[in-house]
């Protein structure tokens, strides 16, 4: 399914939520610390593996996977196998996971996704997947825009990008070096390249060959 765009007026409202957040750290510049933005969000971050059975037993008690209670590791296991998961919310433990087997650039990427679900207030009711409108594809799908949107927002914010692309074409060089300075990957710095120009500007991510 392709992403969809997110409306303006809920565009506004992730940016203003995502500005409020780094006022209070003072609008810092990137790279930006992770543990800082969590630290305002009161959240605490782990990372799995499931090969890991210790782990996903101390991590199985009483956690919520798609509105369902999972106590059994191995149950945790599957859960986490069957959805690919890479990283996760736990709302009512306010902790983040995210699978260890992520490359260290990606996982600031499913970090800061995953923090943006925890705050935008009107994610919660969402997180479970267990009413009837979350099992709609295009809820979903909006939903992980959303998150993607603030993610560009927080490790990119826009009183940075907006003097950093000041004046300069939007090419994959640029993209290149935004990614280097800022300690993201390239792909987002890409993606936000594109959302940021004020003409055409097309990026193209491809698989491996």
């Amino acid at each position: 399914m392709k992403a969809p765009l997110v409306p303006v007026e809920e565009s506004k409202a992730i940016a203003i939520r995502v500005d409020r957040l780094l006022a209070d750290l003072g609008r810092p510049k990137p790279p930006i610390s992770l543990a800082q933005v969590r630290a305002v969000q009161k959240l605490d971050v782990r990372y799995y593996s499931v090969g890991n059975p210790d782990f996903m037993d101390r991590l199985a008690h009483k956690m919520r996977i798609a509105g369902k209670v999972i106590t059994e590791p191995w149950r945790l296991v599957e859960a986490v196998k069957q959805m690919d998961l890479k990283a996760l919310l736990l709302p009512d433990a306010k902790r983040i996971l995210i699978d260890d087997d992520l490359h260290d650039i990606k996982k600031r990427w499913a970090e800061a996704h995953e923090i943006t679900h925890d705050l935008l207030d009107w994610h919660k009711d969402f997180m479970y997947g267990d009413a009837e409108v979350t099992l709609l594809p295009s809820c979903e799908a909006m939903i992980e825009a959303e998150a993607n949107l603030g993610a560009g927002l927080i490790l990119f914010p826009g009183y940075y990008i907006n003097d950093y692309l000041s004046g300069k074409d939007p090419l994959m060089s640029l993209a290149m070096k935004l990614a280097d300075d800022s300690g993201n990957s390239i792909s987002s710095a890409g993606w936000r390249i594109a959302e940021h120009s004020d003409r055409p500007t097309f990026f193209m991510i491809c698989e491996p060959g």
